[in-house]
């Protein structure tokens, strides 16, 4: 099974894709494509893999994707139908306008920001919020008033200076014979085995490998040990829960899989830099 590649529709008479999206969790499975795209968390959050970027994500993130970055959000179901996952997502190619228009002495903040873009950028602070409402307007306009919806975007984020890189600069997928349905298959099995014990055999077997020919196959995939990739995995679900509220460390240390609280302050500390109380402290409720 090779990359799973997706092809991005155009309605008639559009140069550019903008979908908005509201559904019970998103389930894209791990894939890729050659357009450039812009997403927006109007509601919602879980989990977001970018290249070999595991991270939470809440409402309002906004991330900007080079072409051919491999990447999924995996969401946590809605309770109910008035709290759908909500998303707006917006997709381009690199020269649409013709190869020329991007050669332009004007356009060439523009293009820098796009070769950023191959490890993914998390869009941060005022600049955020300011693309948030322009792709608001973006949604309901048409025409040429649309086009130029997008070139103000893309001015507004080749000027900013609050784009946090989300890949590591070495992550380079071989995407001519990625194995997306095995990918896909761990992640659901890492997600869906997020509080309780998951060996590599068990992994390995799930995806009909033995335990060293799937050691090596997911190492080159996503830059990372089954170990590691865990790890990132439980310690992304604890920092949400770890700002959501004021529930025991020791709780949510255990309800994300690790048995030993020593052993989660460490891992955590290695991820993120910071214990799991510092890390409340500063991205948690003000009391």
């Amino acid at each position: 099974m090779r990359a799973r590649f997706e092809k991005i529709p155009l309605e008639s008479g559009a140069s550019f894709s903008c979908r908005e999206f509201r559904v019970r969790r998103f389930e894209a499975p791990w894939h890729f494509h050659p357009e450039l795209e812009l997403t927006w968390i109007v509601n919602g959050r879980g989990l977001r893999f970018v290249g070999d970027s595991i991270a939470p994500f809440e409402t309002g993130d906004l991330v900007l994707l080079g072409p051919n970055v491999p990447h999924f959000w995996s969401s946590d179901a809605a309770p109910d139908a008035a709290a759908l996952a909500h998303s707006v997502v917006v997709q381009w190619e690199a020269h649409f306008l013709g190869a020329e228009f991007f050669q332009a002495p004007e356009m060439r903040a523009v293009a820098q920001g796009w070769t950023r873009a191959g490890r993914g950028l998390q869009v941060m602070g005022r600049t955020r919020e300011r693309v948030a409402a322009q792709l608001e307007e973006l949604l309901g306009a048409q025409g040429l008033a649309r086009l130029l919806a997008l070139l103000r975007i893309w001015d507004d984020l080749a000027r900013s200076d609050e784009l946090r890189p989300l890949s590591s600069p070495g992550f380079s997928p071989s995407l001519s014979d990625f194995d997306a349905e095995r990918i896909n298959t761990v992640c659901r099995l890492v997600r869906e085995r997020l509080g309780a014990p998951l060996a590599q055999p068990e992994a390995a077997a799930a995806v009909c490998l033995t335990p060293a020919a799937f050691s090596r196959f997911f190492k080159s995939k996503t830059g990372k040990t089954f170990a590691a990739f865990v790890n990132e995995v439980r310690i992304g679900q604890a920092c949400r829960l770890l700002v959501e509220g004021r529930r025991a460390v020791g709780e949510i240390a255990d309800e994300c899989g690790f048995s030993n609280l020593s052993n989660f302050n460490r891992r955590f500390r290695d991820i993120t830099g910071a214990s799991p109380r510092e890390y409340r402290r500063r991205f948690g409720p003000v009391d």
